[in-house]
């Protein structure tokens, strides 16, 4: 429950000031960022492979990744 909780928060926050800060958990983006390492989240119109991307994945949970490759679907991992 705390997972969706976290997400309608951030989701609120994005949308009313148009940006939100979030702490990196976990090793999956190494070294770029770091565990604890503080990121702004701005949503884009377009995003484009090598960007680092915030997400809603499975059981609401949010992950940064990088991303790949666009076509009709996203693809991204973490640079660990």
């Amino acid at each position: 429950m705390e997972s969706l909780s976290n997400v309608k928060l951030l989701s609120t926050i994005l949308r009313t000031t148009g940006k939100a800060e979030i702490a990196v958990t976990g090793k999956s983006m190494e070294p770029t960022l770091e565990e604890h390492d503080l990121i702004t989240i701005v949503p884009q119109d377009e995003y484009a492979p090598g960007d680092i991307i915030v997400f809603v994945y499975k059981n609401n949970e949010i992950l940064v990744h990088r991303l790949l490759k666009v076509n009709s679907r996203y693809y991204c991992k973490g640079d660990n």
